[in-house]
């Protein structure tokens, strides 16, 4: 699984540039999407890359950056077959949760899954990635196949250029493969079956006994939905207490919001308005927090505000670029 010719490595996949491209109906090798630089953030000052937009083919990538080792051959041992199996259910499932009425929790999970590992692979996220997954680079797999190809990663010299771009140390990169590794890798068991550690996390975040879980899909006929070079919007700091939050572009014409937060009446009442004589009531019959029997998802379809709101996300909070099906938008 880990070995292949693929030296021309996406941190964005072209799926998820080709929902945003200028023509995605075109040939594969022919898509392009329009790239902004971000030039004042508190201003939302922005620029046009390039007038006749990027081929997306060689966009949002860089040359081996999930290789453990490179042959003589041409092919190196990567993620990127982990990776392509990710990616293949991302359409399919995007085009699922826009067309559906009602849609089922593990539709939700599964896109939720895809598109964290865009925000966990993505090479401008590694700080934040290693302070939330850093535990997991203290261990090993058991499996001899896997300890093989896990330890190649302590072996590995990382150009200088590419810890300057990324403002890392070699220490810190390894980390970050490290946990790319057990959040893609499915894990053999004693029992023969597959141990999947990001779907369990997300299982775990998922939970409705432990978290409270808001979505919100915002579409839109007409405007334009930016794509960011960090794959996400983070809708954190928003929030109060330990709550989280986060934005991912679907397509050139819609996003979802994931808000995440502990269920408890307190800190809930953080979040929305709940009546005291309720918390109150509540609380006297030992209840200290809210049993939700399905998963509520709002729909805003055509609301500029939101599209305003989080195309002014997207350049405020990326990297350095943002992508987009047009040179018109809303911000």
């Amino acid at each position: 699984m880990f070995n292949n010719k693929t030296r021309n490595q996406h941190y964005i996949s072209q799926v998820e540039q080709k929902l945003n491209s200028i023509d995605p109906s075109i040939d594969k090798k022919k898509r392009r999407i329009y790239k902004f630089e971000s030039l004042n953030r508190e201003l939302q000052e922005y620029k046009l890359c390039v007038e006749n937009s990027v081929k997306i083919e060689q966009n949002l990538t860089f040359n081996d950056l999930y290789s453990l080792e490179i042959f003589d051959d041409g092919t190196r041992d990567n993620f990127e077959k982990y990776f392509c199996q990710l990616e293949e259910k991302v359409e399919v499932l995007t085009k699922e949760v826009l067309a559906s009425e009602k849609l089922d929790k593990d539709i939700f999970l599964t896109l939720f899954n895809a598109k964290l590992m865009n925000v966990i692979r993505n090479p401008y996220c590694i700080l934040s990635t290693l302070n939330t997954y850093s535990s997991l680079c203290n261990y090993t797999p058991i499996n001899q196949n896997l300890a093989y190809q896990f330890e190649k990663i302590n072996t590995l010299a990382v150009p200088e250029s590419i810890l300057s771009e990324f403002r890392i140390n070699q220490v810190q990169f390894r980390q970050w493969l490290k946990i790319i590794f057990y959040m893609v890798v499915p894990m053999k068991l004693d029992n023969g079956n597959y141990l999947n550690l990001a779907t369990e996390i997300i299982k775990n975040i998922f939970d409705p006994a432990k978290m409270h879980l808001y979505i919100a899909l915002a579409t839109h006929e007409n405007e334009i939905c930016l794509l960011s070079d960090r794959a996400h919007v983070d809708f954190s700091e928003a929030l109060p207490g330990n709550n989280f939050g986060y934005e991912f572009n679907l397509t050139k014409n819609a996003f979802i919001h994931f808000t995440f937060a502990e269920n408890n009446l307190e800190n809930l009442s953080k979040l929305a308005n709940i009546p005291e004589n309720l918390m109150t009531r509540m609380k006297e019959r030992g209840l200290n927090k809210l049993e939700m029997s399905s998963l509520k998802i709002d729909k805003f379809v055509n609301e500029d505000i939101l599209f305003r709101a989080y195309n002014s996300r997207v350049i405020y909070q990326c990297h350095t670029h943002f992508y987009a099906a047009d040179i018109v938008f809303k911000k």
